[in-house]
């Protein structure tokens, strides 16, 4: 493994605006790998209706309406140790756009869901996918809740209204210090 401090990035935009980052990485060698975390399945569901699974779109574009049903399920797979997973609609006009968990600011996001892991095995996968009733079922949201997932009210800026929102799927493997993520576009008609 070749470890990188960091690096910084500084650019000016025409008007002479700054915008200063410094990042810290580290490059692994493919072979050696500890996780490659990856999104494996994504599935959404209105009303218990299949509308999206995995890059394929039953319904282009996806529209929900006050009062229906949104059902995620998220998969990640070849992770081991400790790790957490979101999942979380977020309106696009909060510009918050997070790619890590340690990016996703909670009072921008509605949690559908978060899932933790620990001393997972090599080539592991971690899921918000729930049996109930002898059917595979993920967690859910009624479009215009009161609570989200981890039970905070919605209200200031991440209240319900039309619009353009994001699904976001956060992992972050705490043990390895890795992360992936995924954003799917839909829309509110509330």
């Amino acid at each position: 493994m070749l470890q990188v401090h960091y690096l910084y990035l500084l650019c000016y935009d025409v008007n002479g605006s700054k915008l200063e980052l410094k990042e810290d990485f580290q490059i692994f060698d493919a072979a050696n790998m500890p996780v490659d975390p990856i999104v494996d399945r994504d599935i959404f569901s209105r009303n218990d209706d299949m509308i999206y699974y995995m890059n394929t779109y039953v319904e282009n574009p996806l529209i929900f309406k006050k009062g229906d049903k949104f059902t995620a399920r998220a998969q990640i797979k070849q992770i081991q140790g400790d790790g957490i997973l979101y999942t979380a609609l977020i309106k696009r006009t909060l510009n918050h756009f997070p790619e890590t968990v340690d990016k996703l600011d909670l009072t921008k996001a509605i949690i559908i869901s978060k899932v933790e892991h620990k001393d997972l095995g090599p080539a592991s996968k971690v899921n918000t996918y729930k049996l109930v009733n002898g059917v595979i079922s993920g967690d859910d949201i009624l479009i215009g809740a009161e609570k989200d997932g981890l039970g905070s009210q919605i209200s200031g800026g991440r209240q319900w209204q039309s619009g353009q929102y994001n699904l976001v799927i956060l992992y972050k493997n705490t043990t390895f210090n890795m992360s992936t993520f995924k954003s799917i576009p839909f829309t509110i008609s509330y």
